[in-house]
């Protein structure tokens, strides 16, 4: 793992079109306690705070393998998107990471043992009290997902408040 892609990436799989992130993404269980002291929430809201000032995009990113992804997130942290998704793209687990993301496995139909996941969020761990408001970009979380709808329905979601 690069010293500029995230360590903790939470797994999630789009269920369906709902009324709130919880419904319409499965969350997925990831057993490191980074992700049980509210990183998740805490990313979210970033996310949404950040999309009030500057809006977030939705763009289809191309590894130069040829695979893709849809990436919502800041316009500046699009490359370290890129980057994380062909680390894993490469490898099982990527040095680094707290815990596997599966982006290998359900694109290269490698065995994973942990669920379809279809969808990736960055989250930050160093988002502090005082920053959330204003949070630093080169910090800021993003999403990665395999599917278009995916991506727009989160991006929807976020933007309704509806987590």
């Amino acid at each position: 793992m690069s010293s500029t892609t995230p360590s903790l990436i939470q797994r999630a799989t789009h269920k369906r079109n709902g009324p709130s992130l919880d419904a319409a993404f499965d969350f997925h269980y990831m057993g490191s306690s980074e992700f049980e002291f509210g990183t998740l929430p805490r990313s979210i809201r970033a996310l949404r705070l950040w999309d009030q000032g500057t809006p977030l995009i939705l763009e289809k990113l191309v590894a130069g393998t040829g695979e893709a992804i849809w990436y919502v997130g800041p316009e500046g942290r699009k490359g370290t998107a890129l980057l994380t998704f062909e680390e894993d793209l490469e490898s099982r687990f990527s040095r680094g990471r707290q815990e596997a993301t599966g982006i290998q496995a359900m694109y290269r139909g490698a065995d994973f043992t942990y669920g379809d996941p279809d969808t990736w969020l960055a989250v930050s761990d160093r988002l502090e009290r005082e920053a959330r408001a204003h949070p630093d970009e080169g910090s800021m979380p993003f999403a990665m997902f395999r599917k278009n709808k995916a991506a727009q329905t989160f991006l929807k979601l976020l933007r309704a408040r509806r987590v």
